[in-house]
């Protein structure tokens, strides 16, 4: 897929305000979709455009061809974030995402337009991942790896047909991300929040404390009760605290 095919990846999640006081990008989970943040995009400033990442080869959208590494996504979502980015802007990656929108905001910084904040949530740190491939394990181990991180309403891994849809959405992001290899490089001069979950076995305390060696910014971190998708359980908590870390950096128009 050419970097610049089809229409954007960037879904409005609620009408947009005009003139925004700050637009908030979600680059969301493997398996997921823009549409999985919609509940927290209802919580926020009014004043605020909310936009998601949907990256290709998501459950309704058959005739898309889905990227299999990192580099791919971000030169193919580069272009359309450098249109949203005249204005004040900030990213939150979660799981996937934070990697995704690590390396998205790497890119928009060497381009001279980094964002004001970026928030990253249930990733291990760029280096610090398991090598193992995920994306070659057989269907029941994926459906037993969604089971266990939750995220995903049981019932509908019951359903043949969309149970192998969604294993095959999972499939290819995990590609995305156990194929992923960090280049070293200088830490972002752009504020930085690192949000886990004290029971998610998928990024623990060790695998995402380096996340804070990659801003030159105090590092800011929180722990929150639950699992892997603990910001969907406590979405009005998780939306308060985004605008907090937010309105604490200020307005820094590029």
């Amino acid at each position: 897929m050419s970097p610049t095919a089809g229409p954007s990846p960037l879904r409005e999640l609620r009408p947009d305000p005009g003139n925004p006081a700050m637009t908030l990008v979600f680059a969301h989970h493997a398996g997921g979709s823009a549409l999985s943040y919609l509940p927290l995009a209802r919580l926020l400033p009014e004043d605020w455009r909310v936009l998601g990442v949907e990256l290709p080869g998501r459950i309704t959208a058959d005739d898309e061809v889905a990227f299999t590494g990192c580099g791919d996504a971000v030169r193919w979502l580069l272009p359309h974030l450098r249109e949203v980015s005249s204005g004040p802007y900030a990213l939150f990656g979660h799981s996937m995402g934070a990697l995704v929108g690590f390396e998205l905001v790497r890119a928009l910084a060497a381009a001279g337009r980094p964002p004001v904040w970026l928030g990253v949530s249930a990733s291990p740190a760029p280096g610090m991942r398991p090598g193992a491939r995920r994306d070659l394990w057989p269907e029941h181990r994926l459906v037993d790896l969604m089971n266990r991180l939750g995220g995903t309403p049981g019932p509908l891994l019951s359903v043949p047909g969309l149970r192998e849809r969604m294993v095959r959405v999972l499939r290819d992001d995990l590609a995305l991300v156990d194929t992923y290899r960090y280049r070293p490089g200088p830490a972002l001069d752009v504020p930085l929040s690192v949000w886990r979950a004290g029971g998610d076995s998928a990024a623990t305390a060790v695998q995402m404390r380096p996340w804070h060696t990659h801003s030159t910014a105090p590092p800011r971190s929180r722990v929150w009760e639950g699992g892997h998708f603990y910001l969907f359980d406590q979405a009005a908590a998780v939306a308060a605290a985004l605008a907090e870390e937010i309105a604490r950096v200020g307005v820094r128009r590029p």
